[in-house]
This record gives C-alpha cells, sequence and structure tokens, in this order.
C-alpha cells in the first residue's frame, strides 16, 4: 500500500514545548440555520479521504441510500439514551428509536467528519471532528479553534480526564484544552523504521489508566504513557507488536491492550508484553479499536475481519454475511440495555442473538 498522504501533514508543526494557543471560537444558533438533507453534507477531510481509499480497496458496491451514513466512525449514547453516531463525511447523526436527525457543516458543526464524541455534566454534547472541536447545547453550536495550523485542528482522538481537561491527539500532535486554552503537549520523537500511514505526528488513541496516568498510540511511533511527570515511550523493542498504535484499553483487571494496524494486539500485564494474532484465534491482524463490555468480555474490531470477542480463554468471530460491507468495523458500543452496535464500512449494525444485523434510516433502534 502507497502512504501518499503521509507527506501531507509533515512540516506543520512547529512552536516550542509548552506553547499556549488562545482560543478561537465562533458561536451559531440552529434556529438561524436552514436544516439540511443528509445527502448535502459530503466534505471530508484528505486524511479522511485517506481513510475512506483504505476501506473502499477492491469494494465498488454503490451506497444504499437507506444506510445511516456510509462510515459510522464513532458511537455514543447519551444520559437521556439517544444515540449520537460521528460519520466520516456526514457529520452527526442522533437516532432515538426510528428518528434520525443530522447535525452538519451549514447547522453550525465545524467538521463534516467527527472520530469522537462526549457528553459533559451539564448535557453539552463534544464533538471532535477534522476542523476543531464543537460543543452543541440547547441548539447552539460553539466551535473552537487551536488556532495552530491546520494539522492541529484535525483531531483523530478525544479524552477528558478525571481533572475535566481535554486531551486531544491531531494530525499535528497532542494539545491539551481546558475551556479556555490549547496547549500543545509535546511527545519526546523515538525511533521507528515504521512508514507512517498518514503522519508520524498523528495521535490515534489517548486512554487514561486507573491512576490518572495519560497514554497515547500514535501513527508508527509506538505508545507514550504520561505519568503526570515524565513520559515513557513503548515500542516494538519494548514488546508492541507494532509502532502503529490504533487503540489503547485498559481492563478491568489492570491489563493494557494495544491495537495495531497490522500486526494484531499487545496484551501488557504483571511486567510481560504478549502479542496476540490470528494464529490465537483474532478474527484479523488490522485492529482498529478495543472494548470491554460489562461483563469483561473485550471485543476487537478489525478493517476487513469483522470483530472479535474474547472472554479470556478464547475468541468468537463475528461478520457481517450478506455483502453489504467487506466488514470493516470502525466503532463498537454496549448501550443500557447491553446491546452490542457496530459502525462499519457500509452503515450501521447491531449484533442480534449472534448475527450482526443492519440498521437502517427507516428502522431505527
Amino acid at each position: 500500500m502507497k502512504h501518499f498522504i503521509a507527506l501531507l501533514m509533515i512540516g506543520l508543526t512547529c512552536a516550542c514545548n509548552g506553547q499556549d494557543s488562545s482560543k478561537t471560537s465562533s458561536t451559531a444558533m440552529d434556529k438561524d440555520l436552514p436544516a439540511v438533507a443528509f445527502s448535502q453534507v459530503h466534505v471530508p477531510s484528505k486524511s479522511a479521504l485517506w481513510f475512506d481509499n483504505i476501506l473502499d480497496q477492491k469494494w465498488k458496491k454503490p451506497t444504499d441510500p437507506r444506510q445511516v451514513s456510509k462510515y459510522i466512525r464513532t458511537i455514543f449514547q447519551d444520559k437521556t439514551g439517544s444515540f449520537w453516531l460521528g460519520t466520516n463525511s456526514d457529520g452527526v447523526v442522533k437516532m432515538r428509536g426510528n428518528e434520525f436527525e443530522y447535525f452538519s457543516l451549514e447547522r453550525g458543526l465545524s467538521g463534516s467528519t467527527v472520530r469522537a464524541i462526549w457528553e459533559d455534566s451539564n448535557q453539552a454534547m463534544w464533538f471532535a471532528t477534522n476542523n476543531g472541536i464543537t460543543k452543541y447545547i440547547k441548539h447552539s453550536y460553539t466551535r473552537f479553534s487551536a488556532n495552530l495550523g491546520p494539522a492541529y485542528d484535525e483531531i483523530w482522538s478525544m479524552k477528558v480526564d478525571r481533572k475535566g481537561i481535554f486531551w486531544l491527539g491531531t494530525a499535528g500532535g497532542v494539545l491539551k484544552f481546558d475551556g479556555t486554552k490549547f496547549t500543545k503537549f509535546e511527545l519526546p520523537l523515538a525511533k521507528s523504521t515504521v512508514q507512517p500511514l498518514v503522519s508520524r505526528n498523528l495521535v490515534w488513541s489517548i486512554m487514561e489508566d486507573q491512576d490518572g496516568a495519560i497514554w497515547f498510540g500514535t501513527d508508527g511511533s509506538g505508545a507514550y504513557k504520561y505519568d503526570g511527570n515524565t513520559i515513557q515511550h513503548i515500542g516494538k523493542e519494548e514488546g508492541l507488536a507494532s509502532d502503529r498504535v490504533t487503540n489503547i484499553v485498559q481492563d478491568r483487571k489492570g491489563a493494557i491492550w494495544f491495537a495495531s494496524e497490522d500486526a494484531g494486539v499487545t496484551n501488557y500485564s504483571h511486567g510481560k508484553y504478549t502479542r496476540i494474532g490470528v494464529e490465537q484465534g483474532l478474527c484479523h491482524s488490522s485492529i482498529w479499536s478495543i472494548y470491554e463490555d460489562r461483563t469483561g468480555n473485550l471485543w476487537f474490531t478489525s478493517l476487513g475481519g469483522g470483530v472479535s470477542k474474547y472472554n479470556g480463554t478464547s475468541f468468537t468471530n463475528y461478520k457481517e454475511t450478506k455483502g453489504v460491507t467487506k466488514n470493516h468495523v470502525q466503532s463498537i458500543l454496549e448501550d443500557a440495555n447491553g446491546n452490542i452496535w457496530l459502525g462499519f464500512s457500509g452503515g450501521l449494525f447491531r449484533l442480534d442473538n449472534g448475527v450482526i444485523v443492519n440498521i437502517r434510516r427507516m428502522e431505527g433502534c
């Protein structure tokens, strides 16, 4: 695979450690903006186009207009039970029962690609997009930009820590946002021979562990752990399966799991790294996300192999079998009722009695 997008992001990062940038924000009211149909919003970023190209390889099946969106990048359920779906090119979709509401650039979103969603204590919704952050509450949108160049507005991951600080993984590196200003958080340059898919500065995943340490998964530079004082680098030399770390999760037993784009997953427990791949039963070597459900099962979504469930002993693999997708699974969520929802390249799906079922706009939840 030729990684032709990588050069686009290199050289966009500058300035010294700890540089602050006053927030750039703007506000719009939903009622003042025209409603738009979901088919009208398609303004993907260059990085989103790269991701589309990866998912579309050898798959020319046209998109079913009944699908919620072509790519469901993240799934979130709010305190009222509504679902919020971040898409690769259609902004945000709010789903409640059979009702679907689309939030677009025209309505006030800062970007059409939405990769992370969070709800605060005031029931405001926060969306990490390919063009900064959008806060939405009571039909009002407030858009925030780091004002540090396009790479730093291209947000790939977002984590709000226990202190209420936003950690943002961007194409330019890591940012901290306290609601007032953005601050660059520099990760030390790591030695790696792995070619990044987009940019070595890109941070795919951010996780806060049980002790409050912040972990970062990068595109070609392995993983980093920040304990509040020091930054530790973890790469292939330390035991990871790959330096392309797409997701990091800590399970309820305290083990750290690293997903990789090209070499399965790595488990770190009791000071030991263990690599797990297709030989052990994993559905695919390209793993995009890891999710722990309420019973302690771990789920691994893949780019091409569907999804794996691991009960601590063995794997159970699930695939979409009707030809609607190529089994690229980008997101996963267990809802308040214990249902497993999956965001595919091809639409929204749910696991019903061991079968992956397509949920379309005419049907809902």
